[in-house]
């Protein structure tokens, strides 16, 4: 009948919408981990560049952009 079709769609919503939850908040978590890791690293520069990257997502072209002009830090 349909509404035991609504039914099973509405619980299938809620078993993924539950799964996402999770999902974000393990992605939360490892998001602090990242940064805390990243506290540690005593250049300033380095942990400017590894935020940006890894917290940001920014592409390593805006990364240069950021770096003041004439730093000679890597990235690879």
């Amino acid at each position: 009948s349909g509404e035991g079709k609504v039914s099973r769609y509405g619980c299938k919503a809620a078993d993924k919408a539950r799964e996402l939850d999770e999902r974000i908040a393990e992605l939360i978590e490892l998001e602090q981990e990242i940064e805390g890791t990243i506290a540690e690293i005593s250049d300033a520069t380095a942990r400017s560049v590894l935020t940006y990257k890894y917290i940001n997502g920014w592409r390593l072209k805006e990364i240069a952009d950021q770096i003041p002009f004439g730093m000679n830090f890597q990235i690879s």
